[in-house]
């Protein structure tokens, strides 16, 4: 019986994950990241929720399958992130089931690098239940005894992570402690308990973020695991974003299989995606494929491109006329002294620059006025989804998004009105100007938009009526710098 024990362990060690791993595999860690490295654990700037089902060597009687569940997110300080998983490994008579909470903080070296430290601790749960075993022998005299066996026993995972722009490192330690798991009841006089020892993993990761165009992105990215007494392993993928809504790709996976990989969001903050891993070595006949369905939520998500055009419009036409009226009272101001010696005619200029600038003004106030129009229907109910307002910009000092240094007025108008119609949402848009790259205006603008964000919310209003986007530098004012480093708002729906 003990040999059977034995080999069944054995057995059981090489079926969870090939080449005698112990962690289970997976193909969609490309999408979701926490499921190997704690120190990815909130590294978005959302919430998220994943389902995750594999079923390895399809067709196979017995073959291994794999359950996760995962929850993470950040807190309000950004560099904190909390997180939980749950995961179930079925192989014939073997049943693994782990649980984790998972622990992230990261050091902020600049705008652009960070690295993050991350801990998950838990429990790991292993069941043998011989029962499901099929015996050559059912009247073996071995067999009559107790055909279940359970033993628990505490786990860590260990992780860190580098970002530097669109560059993301990571090294993860699954199974950290390597303790070990005694089944006494189905040991022997000889050896009275049968260990199965957990093994310490190794797992390092890169991968890189290359824009192709406004609307298409590449990430290739490299796995690779390492376990004592069992060959490294590594896995090479390429995944194609576009407009952040579908993903496409392929991986191959050394010694094993090559497999395919598509994703689309669904409703804006749903997300499902495909794995199929066809095998390629020499066991191809009989290990099969293996498919991978996942299924997610991200809390609090927006990218409506379309939506921040839409909201630009009214902002621009008001900004163009408060140009207007600026350059021309600087004119009026470089002339005095040109008119103070031409007496005869400075009435006669000032007069006409002055005309100049009150139509210009009339102008701004025709426009304001859509704005107290645009009031009047908010209270009457009359404001339809996507409806555009001028309100004036909320603009930040060079590199910085603490609201505390801005003029709040024109924030407290938008309170009272979101107030006064308790249905109305509303988009808000950070910007930045064009100095500094990509990635680091991406996360100035979205901090800004976080900014505004946070002081409505402390202003009582609801956060589910309030979406952020992070345009950096996609959509200038103008050519002034100053203009640039912006928030705009748009109404979402009544």
């Amino acid at each position: 019986m003990k040999k059977l024990i034995i080999l069944t362990l054995a057995a059981v060690s090489f079926t969870v994950a090939s080449f005698g791993q112990q962690v289970p595999m997976y193909s969609h860690y490309y999408f979701n990241k926490f499921l190997y490295n704690p120190a990815m654990t909130g590294s978005t700037s959302y919430g998220q929720a994943y389902m995750l089902y594999r079923d390895m060597w399809n067709g196979v009687p017995d073959a291994p399958e794999t359950v996760s569940i995962t929850v993470d997110g950040p807190l309000k300080n950004k560099r904190v992130g909390l997180g939980f998983s749950l995961n179930q490994d079925r192989a014939a008579a073997f049943n693994s089931t782990s649980g984790k909470l998972s622990y992230r903080y990261g050091l902020q070296f600049s705008e652009e690098s960070m690295l993050n430290f991350g801990l998950a601790l838990g429990f790991l749960d292993n069941r043998i239940d011989f029962n499901r075993l099929r015996y050559k022998d059912v009247n073996d005299q071995y067999l009559n005894g107790n055909l279940n066996e359970t033993e628990t026993g505490f786990d860590a995972t260990f992780g860190v992570n580098y970002t530097y722009k669109d560059l993301n490192i990571g090294l993860a330690v699954p199974q950290v402690l390597a303790n070990d798991l005694a089944y006494e009841s189905i040991g022997n006089i000889a050896s009275p308990e049968v260990t199965y020892g957990l093994v310490r993993h190794f797992l390092a990761s890169a991968s890189y973020d290359l824009d192709i165009n406004d609307n298409l992105a590449l990430e290739p990215s490299v796995l690779v695991r390492a376990t004592p007494g069992a060959p490294v392993q590594y896995d090479v993928n390429a995944m194609f974003n576009y407009d952040n809504k579908y993903w496409f790709g392929a991986m191959y996976r050394s010694g094993y299989a090559a497999s395919v990989n598509a994703a689309l969001r669904l409703f804006n903050q749903v997300v499902a995606g495909y794995s199929a891993d066809f095998v390629i070595n020499a066991n191809r006949d009989y290990l099969r494929s293996a498919h991978e369905v996942m299924i997610g939520y991200q809390f609090g998500k927006t990218d409506d491109e379309e939506l921040k055009k839409r909201f630009k419009g009214i902002d621009d036409k008001i900004k163009t006329n408060e140009d207007g009226i600026k350059k021309n009272r600087e004119d009026i101001d470089s002339n005095d002294d040109d008119i103070d010696s031409l007496d005869k005619d400075k009435d006669a200029m000032k007069e006409e620059l002055e005309g100049r600038a009150d139509k210009l003004q009339k102008e701004l106030d025709d426009l304001k006025s859509d704005f107290e129009t645009f009031k009047k229907n908010a209270a009457n109910g009359t404001i339809g989804t996507g409806d555009m307002v001028g309100f004036k910009n909320v603009y930040f000092e060079t590199n910085k998004w603490d609201i505390r240094d801005v003029d709040v007025s024109e924030l407290d108008n938008l309170v009272s009105i979101m107030k006064e119609n308790s249905n109305m949402s509303i988009g808000i848009f950070g910007h930045a100007d064009m100095r500094g790259s990509d990635a680091l205006n991406n996360t100035i603008s979205r901090n800004r938009a976080n900014s505004v964000r946070d002081y409505l919310i402390s202003k009582g209003i609801e956060s589910y009526r309030l979406r952020i986007e992070a345009m950096g530098e996609k959509s200038p004012a103008s050519d002034n710098l100053d203009d640039n480093r912006r928030v705009e708002f748009k109404v979402l729906s009544k």
